[in-house]
Order: C-alpha cells, then structure tokens, then sequence
C-alpha cells in the first residue's frame, strides 16, 4: 500500500537536508508569509475571516484580526490570504501552489503546539516532497482532467507531514492521509473567482484537521490513495496511474533540489509567466512598443490553457487569469502587479482597445507523453507593424531553478509585500526571523515578537 510506504519513508526520514534545500526551504517560507500579509485586507480574506472566526478559543492567530482561533480556522483563513493575490510560489513538480497550502497549515499547528521553527521547516519539506511523488504517478491527467491539484495532492502530502511534525506513530501518520484522501478537492471551475483562493485556504484547513482528526484515534483505509476505488484510480484521468513511481521518487533526489520552487514576479497564474518573460525577452532584444505592434500569438500547453480561461476579463478576479490582459498591462507599464488587479485597472480604455492584439493558441503536441517534471516550451510570436516578425520561446519562467531569484529579489518583493501593513520595525524582525527559521526555538516567539500587541495582521499561519 502506497500510504503504508510514505508512512515508512516520513517516519524513518533523518530531517537531514542539504544546504541547498533548507535555504530553498527558507526563502520559500519567507515569500509565502510575505503574500499573507499583503493579503491583510483583501475583500476576499475579510469575508472568510468574518464568516469563520466565531467565538472559540485557541492559540493561533489569524492574519485578518487579532482574535487568537483554532489551528483549523486560522490555516482556512491564512491559506486563502496566501493565494488569493495570485503571487504565491509554485512547485512544478506536482503542479500544486505548494508553499501557500503547507505554510499555513504547518504554521497554524505549530503556533497552537509551541512547534520549534526546524520542526516546521521538516514538515514544510516533507510536504513538498510526498506532493512530488504522488504527482509522479498520475502525470499530467489529474490537472488536465480538470483538478486543481492544490486542492487534493497538497491536503494529502501536508496531512501526513504535520501528522508526523506533532510526533503522532507511524499509524496514526498513514491515517491522516488516508483521511485527507477523503478531503482532496478543487476545480479549476472555480479560477477566476473568489472561491479558487479557497481551495488553498481549505487544503489547509483540511490537512490541519486530518492530522488531529488521526492524533485523536480516527482510522482510514490503508489503499485510499492507490485502491480500486482510491485517490489515484479516481483522480488520475485518462492516464493509468504509475504507482511505482512514488516510492521510487521519495527515495531519489530531493525534488526541492532538483526542480526547486518557483517564487513569482507577476501577479498572475503562473500559465502566464513564460509568455510575459518571453514578450520581455523581445522586448529587449527588438527595442518595440506597443503602439509598434500588429498582433502577438502566443502557444501555451492544455492545462495553462485552461486556467487562462478569461481573454475579456471583467474584473481582477478574471484578469488574474488572462493572458491577453496580462501581456497588454505589462507591455504598457514595463510589470504586472497588484496595482493592475484593480477592476478600474482592468477597463482602461488603452488596455480594452489592444486586447485583440493577442491570441492564444494550445501547443501542437500530445501533452501526456510528457513526464510532469519536463516543462513544456511556450512560443510568443510578436508582428510589427513594419512587417518584421520576432518570435522567442520560454520553458522556465523567471523565478524557476532555471532563473532564479537571487536573495535580493526575494527581499525586495517581502517588502513591497509588507509596506502597506506592517512598520518597518516588524518588517525587519519578521524577514530575519524567516531567514533563520530553522534556527527558532518557537514559531510562536516570531509572531510574537513581530505583533507584541497583537494587532491586525499578524499572520498566523506561520
């Protein structure tokens, strides 16, 4: 049985990790509390607050308010403010926003049981590793099928992870993700609107409480993840899962360290980032404006293709998923950021009027001969006015192993992330907190020592 192995592999695991991977790790933690508290006072994590924080005890903090909760309730909200800004990280070997569904999951408990910041930081990385061996098995069918991976690989791998950083038996760490087999949901129906943030913040919640649902006896099935009627068989796809491939992932290279993670520069869905960098790309080698240009077609795969559903978006919440809306705003203003999620943003009569410049187009290939963890090229063709015509191709967006973020870029976006909602005092204790957290006796110290008086913002989920 697969769980039955995860089990074995997170249990006997010695929580020893390269250079490499722990400071992956920190930075990854780090950007991810940096959208949390971007997301302070988002319409969208105001109404989840306002709908979920009832009166209750419990010691961990949700970023929205000051009243400490319960670790289900301030990872659901947590998690939904990591992810609905859209600038979260991404973790391309389970095709899952990793970081924004572990971080407040493992944060909220970690707060409630006085969990050292090393303890989070193991559990952060064995979340992210089972997500990648379970995404081996099932290819790329589970997000073509239409899942939305982030809602159902990602409970799974953090149920299991947390279960262990709470010292439960290797018995009650199988049951936990066995449970949250049982909890695994989200599709990419809902992208575009305000309930695909909270499939993150669910995912979240969801691995919280299947971790304490096991810690309090609760059992589950020993083949839910590859039984007949289990996880894999009935979230694959068309594709016939490759069970075998699990356990062989755990036991290869760390996936943190072969693929790393993907922190974004744009404020969108991550299908967008390879044709921005690609237009970038021209941009600088062709020297052309907007104004220069006749029509941009751009190839994206299957899956980008279907969460870029929006070519006339309405609103930010459907620009977030517009290529064509996305590639227009940055060619206009030289980035695409929050400011441009603004529904007043998006009706700008200069942004309307060029829309039907672009054109999305969906790879010619069949996208499920190749593995997950190969990352399918994007082509940007630009026509110029003159006639001329450019074209360039992007398999790594900007952030990726590929092309990564030097520390300075990290900083730079946790302190755009920050500016608006904590001092420049708690900005500098939270970012050095975060850079040595495998170093902290407590969790709770940080976020203690960043909101001494416990006002708003203070980001649980940590």
């Amino acid at each position: 049985m697969l769980i039955g192995g995860i089990t074995d592999w997170i249990t006997g695991h010695p929580g020893i990790w390269s250079d490499t991977v722990l400071e992956r790790a920190r930075f990854g933690i780090a950007d991810t509390v940096g959208c949390i508290v971007a997301a302070t006072d988002h319409d969208v994590v105001g109404r989840t607050a306002g709908a979920c924080l009832v009166e209750g005890s419990g010691k961990a903090t949700p970023v929205f308010g000051a009243r400490a909760c319960s670790s289900s309730t301030a990872a659901f909200v947590n998690g939904t403010a990591a992810h609905v800004l859209e600038i979260d990280d991404n973790f391309y070997p389970a095709l899952t926003h990793a970081s924004a569904q572990a971080v407040p999951a493992l944060f909220a408990l970690a707060e409630e049981r006085d969990c050292s910041g090393r303890q989070v930081v193991d559990a952060y990385l064995y979340s992210l590793e089972i997500q990648a061996a379970i995404a081996s098995a099932m290819g790329r069918g589970h997000t073509l099928a239409g899942w939305h991976a982030t809602g159902t690989l990602s409970t799974i791998a953090t149920a299991g992870a947390a279960a262990h950083m709470l010292g439960l038996s290797k018995t009650e760490v199988a049951n936990a993700m066995s449970i949250a087999c049982s909890m695994a949901a989200g599709t990419k129906a809902q992208f575009g609107t305000m309930t695909k943030s909270l499939h993150c913040g669910f995912a979240a919640r969801n691995s919280v409480e299947a971790a304490l649902l096991a810690a309090s006896g609760v059992e589950g099935a020993a083949d839910a993840l590859d039984g007949p009627h289990g996880f894999l068989a009935m979230y694959g796809g068309t594709e016939k899962p490759a069970y075998e491939n699990v356990l062989e992932s755990l036991h290869a290279t760390c996936a943190v360290e072969t693929y790393g993670l993907a922190p974004k520069r744009h404020a969108c869905c991550a299908s967008a980032h390879k044709g921005l960098d690609a237009v970038e790309d021209l941009k600088q080698s062709c020297d052309f404006d907007l104004a220069d240009i006749e029509r941009i077609d751009v190839s994206v795969g299957t899956t980008n293709r279907q969460n870029l559903r929006y070519d006339r978006p309405r609103d930010g919440m459907e620009a977030r998923f517009s290529l064509p809306y996305a590639m227009i705003a940055f060619l206009l203003g030289g980035k695409f950021w929050l400011d441009d999620l603004h529904d007043d943003a998006v009706h700008r009569p200069e942004v309307q009027r060029e829309l039907e410049k672009i054109h999305v187009h969906i790879l010619k290939i069949n996208e499920n001969s190749v593995p997950i963890t190969q990352p399918l090229e994007h082509v940007v063709t630009v026509r110029l006015n003159n006639g001329q015509e450019v074209s360039a191709r992007r398999s790594y967006a900007k952030g990726t192993i590929a092309d990564p973020f030097t520390e300075q870029d990290y900083l730079a976006k946790f302190m755009n992330c920050c500016a608006d909602h904590l001092d420049a005092g708690q900005t500098k204790v939270l970012w050095s907190g975060l850079r040595a957290i495998d170093t902290l006796p407590s969790v709770a110290g940080l976020i203690a020592s960043c909101f001494p008086n416990g006002q708003a913002a203070s980001l649980s989920s940590r």
